[in-house]
C-alpha cells in the first residue's frame, strides 16, 4: 500500500507522516522527498527535459518496499496534482492546515507556491488542524480497515 501525505510547506506533512511510521511499526517506510533530493542531488524536481526526477526515484523506493510488503508513507508538497496521479497512491491525506497560521512561511517565496497550488478533486482524509496524533490514529484505523 502506498500512501501520500502533501500540502503546502509547514502543513505538517512530515510530522504525520513520522507518526504513522512509529504507530505502523515495522511494516511502515517513510520516504521524505526533501530528504530524497537531498540524497539525490536532485534540487530540482524536473530535469532540462521535463522529466519527474524525484517522483521517480520516490516511486522506484515505494515499488520496492511495496513488493517486500511494506506500507508506504510518502510526503511532499506535490502541487501538481498530474504529478500526485501519475504516483498511483492508494491513500491521500491532504494537510490543509496553515490558511489561517504559520504567519513566518508568508513571505514571497510561500506566496508563489501558494497561487499556483492544485488543490485536490478528491482525498482519502483531510487534515485541517494541526491536531497531535489525533488524526494519525483515525488514519491508522482506516488504513487497518481497507488492507
Amino acid at each position: 500500500m502506498k500512501i501520500l501525505i502533501y500540502g503546502l510547506p509547514g502543513s505538517g506533512k512530515t510530522y504525520l507522516a513520522e507518526i504513522l511510521a512509529e504507530l505502523l511499526g515495522d511494516q511502515a517506510v517513510h520516504l521524505n522527498i526533501d530528504s530524497i533530493r537531498k540524497e539525490t542531488g536532485f534540487l530540482k524536481l524536473y530535469d532540462s527535459q521535463g522529466e519527474l526526477l524525484v517522483p521517480n526515484k520516490i516511486q522506484q523506493l515505494a515499488e520496492e518496499s511495496v513488493l517486500e510488503g511494506k506500507i508506504v508513507i510518502v510526503d511532499g508538497i506535490f502541487a501538481k496534482r498530474k504529478d500526485r496521479e501519475l504516483m498511483n497512491f492508494d491513500f491521500e491525506i491532504y494537510l490543509d492546515t496553515i490558511k489561517n497560521g504559520n504567519a513566518k512561511l508568508r513571505d514571497g517565496n510561500y506566496t508563489r507556491l501558494a497561487a499556483r497550488y492544485e488543490e485536490p478533486i478528491s482525498v482519502d482524509y483531510a487534515v485541517t488542524e494541526q491536531r497531535d496524533d489525533i488524526d494519525a490514529r483515525i488514519i491508522v484505523d482506516k488504513l487497518m480497515e481497507n488492507r
